[in-house]
């Protein structure tokens, strides 16, 4: 029977494993090769693959009567998802409720599926893996859109109408490939998506990107990382006590937390035994029955990477010690199919996956090869799993000697959370690092209270005064970018590294190969400032969290886990690779608190984590400090960056390296080298749970609408807080054509909205709070804005763009400008958005950071202009309407009192219902200042704004009659109105 074929675009072997790896024109030759040219085939293979290091003899013959390789045809979907993954987090969830819908609208059509294999099966005779539970670890179903077959070089050949080729070298057999694209039968090419081949093949020297070389410095090359000594205790510190360390919300609980899943290469029959004595050793129960199970493909085996495996999961049986957790064993070369298993065969429910694996192929971004990898974790999204992944190991050049800082494919897709990895240094840690002590004095300015560097402090995690830490617990004094590579001098005075670029000690980060900016990234409003480049792909990491440096993890030694009680139970250990798991302890806890208060799983979030970093970046712990460059190509005499005369570095294993310096720093805000920052987990956890009860349903109008990039409508008739941030300098403010002059001129330690989300945790030290006080914001204003008017900002004539607008305007706030500086309106009020309608009650958090003695009052307004009964602030009556409708605290009685100087303090307001619009007064002596200005004082004419807005339902006020010194920090107000739902567990 005669077929005719069609052939794929972008389908060579080497746009499955090389892209930006090897010279473009390496794929344009082999897709022109006949497969009957084998010498051609083995001459361009050897030079996309071994080319670094000069071109390796290679082979190429027809595959074999025994070989067989494994393929995936994807198939493709009934309907498009790409506009559901596009909305918001609640409209997801309310489509991927009914999980049979699901998959009958996003699989593939069933009689499509059937037709498709049927065809293949005709063509090739092979049998299809996993279309019943045959135990091959495979799932072949409508669903899945998947066809798994393991082919023979004939039904290869049959298939793709190309040989089946044999790549070897010196004899010894390496791969298969293929010449010129790959071709599928055309009555069925228009129904298939993507290819995968089950084969880790890629290139291991690849072709220099750079030519450029840099001299490296002497010392550790990431600061926070150069303490010799390691952590104070002997083997690192327990998962337990670095999630605690970073807030998470229900450390130390009993409370049992959603089920976590791991891919693993395999795990020993013996795993479970060690892990529970690895447990009861710090002081914990054994597994239950049934909540450590090994799925998918042969149950156990001893051929599995043991210290990966035993550190993924100790920092689950630490961390997570109520959760249930799930291996799922990929079978093959790659860890497809494990994946494919966790979303598919989900038989205990597990609601987050983690993988620290990789898959070392680079597919070209238009390939079958990455639309099959990518739309994998597009089923991940849809069956509301949530996935991370580590970002790997090998710095900014991600193990690839090219000198061009890259990112892993496999770790770079757009639905998983990629998690970077941080260095943390202990008070005592960093007393013994000399590129926190000699270098930058970073210590020595910290124990002498330098008020600018203990700012720097608190962005990244800080909450006491140094002095003031405990010694008794783990806890944060810096945080850095995980990076330990070290250069020195040898005795000859070569310049050398150990441990060195190849020894992979360093998060990775960068830009995808994807080449498409994620919509949550976009809506970020990245800046070219912060990255040192535009973004112009998808970014990694999103987030980051502990991997090494001068804190590891406690966990169980794999060679105990091998030969038994001869050997410490327990060893140090790290990488990015601990750093995924943990932020999947974090977020089955904060599954568990969604649960709690009646939402669904969290499943794919990356756009709430963005939107939670805009709106309330205290949940992030800002890292400032270090740099993820390692990126080098093999230095070859006479082709260096010099020619003959090239400095290069000597790495541990003797090889000569040429280092080029492209690589990112850690800077304030989003950055490639620890994205959003690490967790704080308690404050990230209330403000999920906020937006997500915002979004499920909201009660309120946005702030604006934008009606384009400099222009926004006011989404109703409104009073705006007008705050000017940074050194601004002269700007101007038009509201419907009315314009409105300020200055921004804050001073450089001015609070952030960091630092007052910060300082309202009960256990943030009031004497760092003091130490802090009395930097001036820019003076404040306040308009007022009919609904539909149009709003810019300008300086010097040029307008200031919307600055993420499309994440905060459902908030309280809207900014133009930038991260560093630009003019914010926020609405002096907030709206109750409640967990349930039955609730009504909601958490006051205080902190006073005034000498005063004062004292708050909350009550209802009829609008978001602040009428009461068709009264306006400033009316003479105001006041006592306000006072008929103020809210009752639990205590009794409508006046909080601040609770002194420095001092943290929380209260309940009753009454409070679905959509209250809730105002504030504060008394101080004998005046009392409104949150709409025009009730105040006026100071040459004009009203004294004595409010400030400082993100999410978070305010802070200047105590002081005609404005004062302008902190805006004499009392810090936040109202919560979801953590009392449940059981209150976030309360």
């Amino acid at each position: 029977m005669s077929v005719a074929y069609q052939s794929l675009e972008s389908a060579t072997f080497l746009d499955l494993n090389s892209y930006g790896l090897a010279d473009a024109s390496l794929f344009t030759q082999l897709a022109a090769t006949p497969s009957t040219d084998r010498a051609a085939v083995a001459a361009i293979l050897a030079t996309a693959f071994y080319g670094g290091a000069g071109p390796v003899s290679l082979t190429a013959t027809d595959a074999g009567p025994s070989a067989h390789i494994t393929v995936a045809l994807t198939v493709d979907r009934a309907s498009d998802p790409t506009s559901l993954l596009a909305s918001d987090w609640a409209t997801r969830q309310s489509q991927l409720a009914d999980t049979s819908a699901v998959w009958a609208t996003y699989g593939s059509d069933p009689a499509t599926y059937a037709g498709v294999t049927a065809s293949v099966q005709q063509l090739t005779s092979a049998a299809v893996l996993g279309a019943t539970e045959d135990g091959t670890g495979y799932i072949s179903t409508a669903a899945s859109r998947t066809i798994w077959l393991s082919l023979d070089a004939t039904q290869f050949a049959a298939l793709f109408n190309t040989s089946l080729l044999q790549i070897s070298s010196g004899g010894s057999e390496l791969m298969y490939a293929w010449a010129g694209n790959l071709s599928l039968p055309s009555s069925i090419a228009g129904e298939v998506s993507g290819i995968w081949i089950d084969q880790s093949a890629y290139p291991t020297d690849p072709v220099a990107q750079y030519s450029g070389a840099v001299t490296l410095i002497a010392g550790a090359q990431g600061a926070g990382n150069g303490n010799s000594g390691g952590t104070t205790a002997t083997n690192g510190v327990l998962p337990s006590a670095i999630a605690a360390a970073y807030n998470f919300p229900l450390a130390g609980s009993s409370v049992p937390t959603a089920t976590i899943g791991l891919v693993e290469a395999g795990v020993s029959a013996t795993l479970e035994q060690y892990l529970d004595a690895y447990r009861v050793a710090q002081g914990l129960a054994p597994y239950q029955s049934g909540q450590f199970t090994v799925l998918a493909g042969s149950a156990q085996t001893s051929n599995a990477d043991p210290s990966e495996t035993t550190l993924d999961v100790s920092i689950l049986a630490s961390a997570a010690p109520n959760s249930a957790q799930a291996l799922y064993i990929y079978n093959g070369h790659t860890t497809f199919s494990a994946y494919q298993a966790a979303i598919f065969s989900n038989v205990n429910n597990t609601a987050v996956l983690s993988s620290s694996f990789t898959d070392y192929m680079s597919p070209s971004p238009n390939s079958p090869f990455a639309s099959a990898y990518n739309d994998l974790f597009v089923d991940a999204a849809l069956g509301n799993l949530t996935v991370t992944l580590s970002s790997g190991d090998g710095g900014s050049q991600s193990e690839y000697a090219t000198g061009s800082p890259l990112t892993r494919f496999s770790h770079s897709v757009p639905t998983a959370i990629i998690v970077g990895g941080t260095s943390l240094s202990s008070l005592q840690t960093a007393q013994g690092d000399v590129t926190l002590t000699d270098s930058t004095q970073l210590y020595q300015n910290a124990m002498a209270n330098d008020p600018a560097t203990l700012f720097q402090l608190t962005a990244s995690g800080l909450t006491a005064l140094p002095q003031n830490l405990s010694t008794d617990t783990f806890s944060i004094f810096v945080e850095s970018v995980w990076n330990t590579y070290v250069v020195g001098t040898s005795s000859s005075g070569a310049i050398n590294m150990n441990p060195s670029y190849l020894a992979n000690k360093a998060g990775t980060g960068g830009l995808s190969s994807s080449g498409v900016v994620p919509d949550y990234q976009s809506a970020f409003d990245i800046s070219l400032d912060s990255l040192g480049t535009d973004l112009t792909s998808r970014g990694v990491p999103d987030v980051s969290i502990l991997a090494g440096g001068n804190t590891k993890y406690e966990v169980l030694n794999s060679a105990y886990a091998g030969a038994g009680s001869g050997t410490p139970l327990t060893v140090g250990s790290g990488g990015t690779s601990a750093a995924s798991p943990l932020w999947a302890v974090l977020t089955a806890q904060i599954d568990t608190i969604f649960a709690d208060q009646g939402l669904p799983n969290l499943g794919y979030y990356n756009d709430l984590l963005y939107i939670a970093a805009a709106i309330a970046p205290g949940a992030f712990n800002d890292v400032t400090i270090g740099n993820n460059t390692s990126t080098f190509y093999y230095y070859a005499a006479g082709s260096g960056a010099n020619g003959t005369n090239a400095s290069y570095v000597v790495m541990a294993d003797g090889s000569p390296i040429v280092p080029t310096g492209q690589g990112y720093s850690a800077v304030a805000g989003y950055d490639l080298a620890t994205g959003l920052g690490s967790p704080n987990g308690l404050l990230l956890a209330r403000a999920l749970t906020a937006i997500a009860h915002t979004q499920m349903d909201q009660a309120r109008p946005d702030v604006v609408n934008a009606r384009d990039e400099v222009t926004a409508l006011s989404g109703a008739s409104q009073s705006l807080l007008v705050q000017a941030t940074g050194a601004l300098g002269a700007y101007a403010l038009d509201v419907g054509g009315h314009v409105h002059a300020g200055t921004g001129d804050a001073a450089a330690l001015a609070w952030t909205s960091r630092l007052a989300e910060q300082a309202l945790q009960s256990d943030f030290d009031p004497a760092l709070v003091r130490l802090l006080d009395g930097a001036s914001q820019a003076t404040p204003g306040t308009v007022h804005v009919a609904e539909g008017e149009a709003i810019t900002s300008s300086v010097a004539g040029i307008s200031l763009g919307l600055y993420q607008e499309a994440l905060t305007t459902s908030y309280g706030f809207v900014s133009f400008g930038g991260q560093s500086e630009g003019v914010t309106l926020a609405r002096p009020v907030a709206v109750a958005e409640m967990a349930d309608a039955a609730d009504d009650a909601a958490i006051v958090r205080l902190r006073q950071n005034g000498a005063d003695s004062t004292s708050v009052m909350f009550y209802k307004v009829d609008d978001l202009s602040g009428t009461i009964s068709g009264v306006a602030p400033g009316d003479p009556l105001y006041a006592q309407l306000a006072a008929l409708r103020a809210y009752q605290a639990d205590g009794g009685g409508t006046q909080i009192e601040s609770p002194g100087y420095g001092n943290y303090a929380e209260a309940h307001l009753t009454g409070v219902h679905q959509g209250d619009i809730i105002a504030m007064a504060l008394t101080n002596g004998g005046h009392t200042y409104w949150a709409f200005a025009q009730a105040n004082e006026q100071v040459d004419a004009n009203p004294v704004t004595h409010l400030w807005s400082y993100g999410l339902n978070t305010f802070g006020w200047e105590d002081v009659y005609g404005g004062g010194d302008r902190d805006y920090n004499d009392l810090l107000v936040q109202l919560d109105f979801t953590s009392l739902s449940g059981h209150g567990l976030i309360a």
